[in-house]
């Protein structure tokens, strides 16, 4: 595998946890009596993964532009 796909499966992978947690906190975080601060530290993880995986691919990519 080359430098391309492997930061395409990231960017891939970063997608596939945007739905991943969109859909545990639709269906299970509001169907259950969880509180707040539970949901709200579990979003900013969710979104620090997405963020760090979707920011590795794109400076790999843009690497590999020059």
């Amino acid at each position: 595998m080359n430098k391309v796909q492997l930061s395409g499966i990231a960017l891939f992978s970063s997608g596939l946890l945007l739905v991943l947690g969109y859909f545990i906190y639709k269906f299970f975080l509001e169907a259950t009596e969880v509180p707040e601060t539970i949901k709200l530290a579990l979003l900013l993880i969710f979104l620090g993964l997405i963020v760090s995986l979707a920011s590795l691919s794109f400076k790999r990519i843009k690497e590999l532009k020059k």
